[in-house]
């Protein structure tokens, strides 16, 4: 179909790569003049940093100009350089939240610090009285009072001739609260 016909026919040519260079669409050497200042106020509008602003549009005609043969023409490359604004911008504030969430976990591990030893031989040792506990030995939970109690309350369930050989098995009994 002929580009007469197309607009008869009410459908717009597809602009191939030859007229697109010709009208300056997809031409390089305009995107700055024709489009740097709506996109760096775009820009600058979403991240309120001047210096971010300026690098997002400099990443956006970066990407253009990588992803030049790309341009079907669909849009107006002013709304091609947008799209690709866009998603530079996404990027990056996908990339300032995880900056925040390492910065939290580093937070973290500074806050960590203070069970340690800043300084001398023992530097980065435990402080013996920040450290961790270890647990009860069996034979120290045995000796607890609430599993003690327990312990004879399953015991004096079990049938007469079971509690005689627990003993033999080395397990310490209390036999006092048996009846």
């Amino acid at each position: 179909m002929m580009p007469a016909e197309q607009l008869q026919a009410g459908t717009q040519p597809r602009p191939t790569p030859e007229l697109a260079e010709r009208s300056g669409a997809t031409n390089p050497e305009h995107w700055v003049e024709a489009h740097g200042d709506e996109l760096f106020g775009f820009a600058m509008a979403r991240v309120r940093d001047r210096s971010a602003a300026q690098d997002l549009v400099q990443e956006t005609f970066l990407a253009a100009l990588r992803a030049r043969a790309s341009f079907a023409g669909r849009s107006s490359e002013r709304g091609w350089l947008f799209g690709i604004l866009r998603n530079k911008l996404v990027d990056y504030y996908r990339l300032k939240e995880r900056e925040a969430l390492f910065a939290e976990s580093g937070a973290l591990v500074l806050d960590e610090d203070r069970f340690f030893h800043a300084t001398g031989l023992r530097k980065r040792a435990w402080i013996k009285s920040l450290a961790p506990q270890a647990s009860a030995s069996p034979d120290e939970s045995l000796v607890q009072k609430e599993f003690q109690e327990v312990f004879h309350r399953c015991l004096a369930r079990l049938p007469r001739a079971l509690p005689d050989a627990a003993p033999n098995q080395g397990i310490p009994m209390d036999r006092s609260g048996i009846s």
